[in-house]
């Protein structure tokens, strides 16, 4: 395995850790332990990076 697939490995398993993390932090700090649209939007984000690195080919539709 060649360095720069350790580092997107690597990086694609942060964001997966980083979007639990942001996820159960963002529950946790609200009352309602439901968590606001922006940490939702981080945590897409996350998830959609980690997806790509590791293959998944997801595109996203605009629906009008």
């Amino acid at each position: 395995m060649k360095t720069k697939e350790k580092v997107q490995y690597c990086c694609a398993v942060f964001s997966l850790i980083s979007a639990a993390a942001f996820g159960a932090v963002g529950m946790w700090l609200n009352a309602e332990h439901v968590p606001a649209g922006g940490t939702l939007l981080l945590i897409s984000q996350f998830l959609t990076f980690a997806a790509t690195v590791f293959g998944i080919d997801y595109k996203w539709n605009k629906h009008a």
